[in-house]
């Protein structure tokens, strides 16, 4: 059985699509972005005195450009400081993880998924439904595959990841400079949160109906929802409810600055 979908499901449908906004520190649109997420390898380290790496000059009003070796590296160690899981901290050494956490966030804040740049991240077992008679509906099992998803994506509390994204920031504002320099970080930080915390939390039954080999809601105002919104909605009401809990406290720790003060 397949997820509720409106496009093809991957080959491996254990793969998980969206995350990261999640973790927040821890779609894009025409054949430049795409370039950007098949060169996410991470560039080489520049050398600077007292093991500070320099900042590379930019364009004037724009942020200076930063080696993401060395953001990958703060990174890793403030989610080892914060006590980060096994599992998180697995996947925080995925190299260009920096990059991929701000191609990650640019995508969910357009509503797309990210499977692009999170197919490192998979759920176990399979989609399951439920049949009362001819209807057919999300079965409780498959909320609990992302149980271990979510524990792992709130392993670091949301306050004390605000306080590191502070000491992330130039690193996020570089990354994201390959994508726009119209735009800051912040912004669509702040964009994809929204997104996140509007969410509606699904109890009780969820009806989808079979179209050929996919699932789609049958409620046509949660088909309607962009891609990235409806993988969100998969983890089951508890878990995004974990996850938006997360989201506020970081909000309140994180200082985001959407415009330059």
């Amino acid at each position: 059985m397949t997820e509720p979908e409106t496009t093809a499901p991957p080959k491996d449908p254990s793969k998980f699509i969206p995350v990261l906004i999640g973790f927040l520190i821890l779609g894009l649109v025409g054949g430049g972005t795409y370039w950007w997420i098949a060169r996410l390898a991470p560039p080489p380290t520049f050398a600077a005195d007292a093991g500070i790496a320099a900042p590379i000059a930019s364009d004037a009003g724009l942020p200076p450009v930063l080696p993401m070796a060395d953001g990958d590296a703060l990174l890793r160690r403030l989610a080892t400081e914060g006590g980060a899981s096994p599992q998180l901290l697995s996947w925080l050494g995925i190299d260009g993880i920096l990059r991929r956490l701000a191609a990650t966030i640019w995508m969910l804040a357009r509503g797309d998924n990210p499977r692009s740049v999170l197919g490192f991240i998979e759920l176990s077992g399979t989609f399951q439904v439920r049949e009362e008679g001819n209807r057919v509906f999300v079965s409780q099992g498959s909320y609990a595959r992302y149980d271990a998803l979510s524990q792992a994506l709130t392993s670091i509390d949301g306050a004390r990841i605000g306080e590191y994204y502070r000491q992330l920031r130039p690193y996020f504002d570089s990354a994201f400079l390959e994508i726009s320099s119209e735009r800051r970080f912040d912004e669509i930080l702040s964009e994809a949160i929204s997104r996140v915390l509007a969410l509606p939390l699904l109890e009780g039954p969820i009806e989808v109906q079979e179209h050929g080999a996919l699932f789609r809601y049958a409620d046509p105002t949660l088909e309607s929802r962009p891609a990235g919104e409806k993988q969100l909605l998969r983890f089951g009401p508890e878990n995004l409810a974990r996850l938006q809990g997360q989201l506020r406290r970081f909000v309140a720790s994180a200082d985001l600055q959407p415009t330059p003060k």
